[in-house]
């Protein structure tokens, strides 16, 4: 008993020291902040138990293997995930008047962080007992008292643990302890950690781009990224998906609050670009002998749609101004379509562009604020242009005129004659639509920049590009295949042959790889 008790006065001795040359401020880590935990080293840690490799109470040992200790103890190798070397074997004290350090260590903690200090235990003897675990040093002392020891099974014991608001920093003592003495207070302990608890790996949220466009995906709550598909490192990446992909981000963090190797996905769905017609149907209805109205109906119902009308000089086609018989370019539009989107007609009394989504509801047919407008009378002997406009999510602006008007020299037996005919006037999308609406699509050129002559014509026609940027011209038929391609243009005149193609509607699209503009054609 008397050499016992020497030899713990001993250990507390070496304790001391080992503890006090810990006490210097470290930086905080967020990898394991214990050295050595897995014992595969002799030392680096503080006991009050000295090392024997006897079979000897109040001893400990360094061993690969629990039954190395002592004869007839379980056969328990080292708990260490992927081969480790050692397991810290203690045959516990029988007698002892205040609880003994199986194991100490001081590390460095800060302030607000969460930390888990853990470790797995197996114990030699039935029945079964507790360890303690203490966390004590600059944020006072915390301790809990682990649940039984499992006889000849690994077990895992951890601790929760924020450090307070203050200090900064400071430094803490990591203890485990045999709690009670007694004949059968014999374990081993391995894989001590005391880790700071990253918060979860997070990365971008799903989102959906139009064809061609690059994203940026970023991740947090990890020390290392890896992406997939394409095993890509980095905390951010950029990618141009050409169809709807779920990445897989997988990041290394070295917490114990989650595995060491955690993973979150993110989607980037891709729509692709599709070509909206804004082609219509036009029609006259006979009100008096000197009135007339007219009904307009599309073709298609894209997610965003434009109407204008303006009367133009029967012979010239510019507009007409001023006039008495309507104000003219009186607009319409409406973001996204619910419902009907035919023709308003022109006797509209809200004059402005309606921003999205509006203060208040939309009435149905929706036109905007206002009331639905009153059918406008139209002059026999005028003609007059509506325009329509189309766009949507990864679409081009489009838009395509035709004008009408009923002469009165063009009755016949059967009632009023209506004259339709194809208008050239293609506007790009107003600016006023593209900030409410938030599509900035318009840079390249504007209304006057690209000219398409003749046009109407027979599949060959030439375009002038007033711009000397690089640029890619596309040309799409109504059901959005690609018809002409001309990539990397600087030519600001070109020559385009269509003769391979029907007669028909068709898009053209100009871009500068930032910004585009589109202008219809027709091929009689």
């Amino acid at each position: 008993m008397k050499k016992v008790t020497l030899n713990l006065l001993i250990v507390f001795s070496l304790l001391s020291f080992i503890t006090k040359g810990q006490f210097a401020s470290k930086p905080c880590r967020t990898a394991d902040l214990v050295f050595n935990g897995n014992f595969a080293l002799p030392g680096g840690f503080g006991t009050n138990f000295p090392s024997s490799s006897a079979c000897a109470d109040s001893t400990r040992l360094l061993t690969s293997n629990l039954n190395l200790k002592c004869t007839g103890w379980p056969n328990v190798p080292d708990h260490t995930p992927g081969g480790g070397t050692n397991l810290l074997v203690t045959d516990g004290a029988e007698v002892c008047p205040t609880p003994l350090i199986v194991w100490r260590q001081s590390v460095t903690a800060c302030a607000g962080k969460t930390y888990t200090f853990s470790f797995w235990s197996n114990s030699a003897r039935l029945p079964a007992f507790n360890l303690t675990m203490i966390i004590s040093g600059a944020y006072g002392t915390t301790s809990s008292i682990t649940s039984n020891l499992a006889y000849s099974t690994w077990k895992y014991h951890q601790i929760v643990w924020t450090a307070p608001a203050t200090p900064a920093s400071g430094v803490i003592f990591l203890d485990i302890k045999q709690n009670s003495p007694g004949m059968d207070r014999d374990f081993a302990i391995d894989d001590v950690s005391f880790r700071y608890c990253c918060p979860p790996i997070s990365a971008s949220a799903s989102q959906t781009i139009c064809a061609g466009t690059t994203v940026t995906l970023a991740a947090t709550g990890a020390t290392s990224y890896t992406w997939y598909p394409g095993a890509i490192t980095g905390s951010s990446i950029v990618v141009t998906p050409s169809s709807t992909t779920t990445y897989t981000v997988k990041g290394m963090g070295g917490c114990a609050c989650s595995p060491s190797l955690v993973s979150t996905t993110t989607t980037v769905t891709v729509l692709p670009t599709v070509v909206l017609d804004p082609n219509f149907t036009i029609g006259g209805d006979d009100i008096s002998a000197s009135d007339y109205t007219i009904h307009a109906i599309p073709v298609s119902t894209p997610p965003g749609f434009w109407w204008e009308i303006s009367e133009v000089d029967l012979a010239t086609g510019t507009i007409v101004t001023p006039n008495t018989t309507m104000t003219n370019a009186q607009t319409w539009w409406y973001n996204p379509f619910t419902s009907n989107n035919t023709f308003p007609g022109y006797n509209h009394n809200y004059l402005n562009y309606v921003a999205w989504p509006p203060s208040s509801p939309i009435p149905t047919p929706p036109y905007g604020i206002g009331t639905t407008p009153a059918p406008g009378l139209l002059k026999l002997d005028h003609r007059y242009r509506i325009t329509r406009g189309t766009w949507g999510d990864c679409t081009p602006w489009a838009s395509m005129s035709k004008s009408i008007y009923m002469c009165s020299s063009c009755k016949s037996t059967n009632g009023p004659v209506f004259i339709v005919e194809n208008d050239p006037y293609s506007p790009p999308m107003p600016k006023d639509l593209m900030i409410a609406t938030n599509i900035n699509s318009v840079k390249l050129i504007d209304k006057h920049v690209i000219v398409i002559s003749p046009n109407p014509n027979n599949g060959v026609f030439d375009m002038t590009i007033d711009s000397e940027s690089i640029k890619d011209i596309y040309i799409y038929d109504v059901a959005g295949k690609v018809v002409y391609e001309n990539k990397n243009v600087t030519e600001k005149n070109i020559n385009i042959n269509l003769n391979n193609q029907p007669k028909g509607i068709y898009v053209v699209r100009v871009t500068d790889g930032n910004s585009s503009i589109t202008k219809k054609i027709i091929k009689e």
